[in-house]
């Protein structure tokens, strides 16, 4: 009975939080099997033809070879898991730090640009004053007119309240008005979600790199992101849609996104209680996922 409680309390407990519901109930398949077979077997037992030493010895050693089965079949399903939850860890990260890097980048340009700019507005203050001086409105203001155009365009705006998914948005809509992407998104986000920021760096992250790797790699025709999130009754919902070349999406079901980005997002999505959708309609490819917005303990 000790082994018995102990395996339920730090094995299964554990498997229920670790798994799915449909491979948790999966694992229930072995245990009934073991049941129904010692059943049978205890009926057997009672007939008087088999010792009853032999038959208790057969029973036991029935019953412990089925549960040793069992705990090492428990064992490889939440090895597996912690080791797909690790390499989904280390996949954010890896997205984080690149996406701070190019935030460094592009701070660092603007350090630059700004610096550059304060050592000609010398220069242009000197030649406003001199069109002062003389009186020259006319000139002044084709002189302004012509410094206005000069001016290098203004950072992108913020797409949301929250600085981990916006630094990480802003980074993929970026790569995708490169390529010529028409970009519409609206992420009502704020700071504090309730869902952490590594969990939701994996689900924009994976989201938008997939969108801006399809738009990419269209060979042609129309190419736009839209994307929508907001929060509503402690429910986070985000949708995002993009073109898409027919021939890439897979009938299976792989869609896009298949292999470890979109069972990275089904794994979030399942901690936090929520579903997630993928499909294609023509040549425009649908995400969307929804969250609980409650955070949940390790």
């Amino acid at each position: 009975m000790p082994a018995i409680w102990y395996f339920f309390v730090h094995q299964l407990r554990e498997a229920m939080e670790e798994l799915r519901n449909r491979d948790f109930w999966l694992l229930c398949i072995s245990p009934i099997l073991i049941f129904i077979v010692t059943v049978i077997f205890n009926d057997m037992g009672n007939n008087t033809a088999i010792p009853q030493e032999q038959a208790i010895g057969i029973f036991l050693l029935i019953t412990a070879t089925g549960l040793v089965t069992y705990f090492i079949n428990v064992r490889l399903v939440l090895n597996a898991a912690r080791r797909i939850r690790l390499e989904t860890s280390v996949a954010a990260m890896e997205q984080q730090m690149e996406v701070q890097a190019q935030s460094y980048l592009q701070l660092t340009q603007s350090i630059e640009t700004s610096r550059a700019l304060r050592h000609d507005l010398r220069h242009h203050l000197t030649a406003m004053t001199s069109f002062i001086e003389q009186n020259d409105m006319d000139g002044l203001a084709a002189y302004l007119a012509e410094y206005r155009q000069n001016l290098p365009s203004e950072n992108e705006l913020q797409v949301c309240g929250n600085h981990t998914v916006d630094m990480l948005v802003r980074y993929y809509l970026q790569q995708a008005k490169e390529a010529g992407a028409e970009v519409n998104v609206k992420l009502e986000l704020p700071a504090d979600t309730g869902i952490k920021d590594t969990d939701l760096t994996i689900v924009f992250g994976n989201l938008f790199e997939n969108a801006v790797h399809s738009v990419i790699g269209q060979s042609g025709g129309r190419r736009f992101i839209f994307a929508r999130c907001g929060i509503e009754n402690n429910k986070l919902i985000l949708t995002v849609d993009n073109s898409v070349e027919e021939k890439l999406y897979d009938r299976k079901g792989g869609g896009q996104a298949c292999g470890i980005g979109q069972n990275s997002v089904m794994a979030v999505a399942d901690k936090y209680h929520g579903t997630v959708r993928f499909s294609q309609e023509g040549n425009i490819y649908k995400a969307s996922v929804l969250l609980f917005c409650e955070l949940i303990s390790e």
